[in-house]
């Protein structure tokens, strides 16, 4: 299990950068963390069908750090692959009603009001932040 929540944000980063910002012709690096991605919901899901959190029967770091994640399948994927996963959604469902992570969920879109969007971003903005271009470091 601890191996599933490891793989949970390098993978969905991977797949939600090469979905945004990759040129075309690269569905090949799409294709390969989109079906990485998958395998993890497919385990997490059947984890959650025999305990109520990703930990074990109760709230954890595996929950904490899996969350931020999982909220956003349905943006990442599409919302029928939320459909795809009841249990997976039950359990974000649970996890964003916990008061502390409805502060945080608060704090982070007063974050987002106050900097710009990556959709928004200049070029050069882009091109720092992924460190190509000019910001390409040997």
């Amino acid at each position: 299990m601890i191996v599933q929540i490891t793989a949970l944000g390098p993978m969905l980063g991977q797949y939600a950068h090469f979905h945004r910002f990759a040129p075309k012709g690269t569905e090949y690096a799409l294709d390969r963390y989109r079906t990485q991605v998958l395998r993890t919901l497919d385990i997490l899901e059947e984890r959650l069908a025999s305990v109520p959190y990703l930990g074990g029967a109760e709230y954890s770091i595996a929950d904490i750090g899996g969350f931020p994640w999982l909220r956003n399948i349905g943006v990442f994927l599409g919302k029928e692959v939320e459909q795809a996963y009841p249990k997976l959604m039950a359990w974000v469902g649970i996890v964003a009603a916990r008061p502390a992570v409805g502060r945080a969920l608060a704090t982070l879109a007063d974050v987002r009001a106050q900097v710009t969007a990556v959709d928004k971003a200049t070029p050069e903005t882009l091109d720092e932040l992924f460190g190509r271009g000019a910001f390409v470091r040997a």
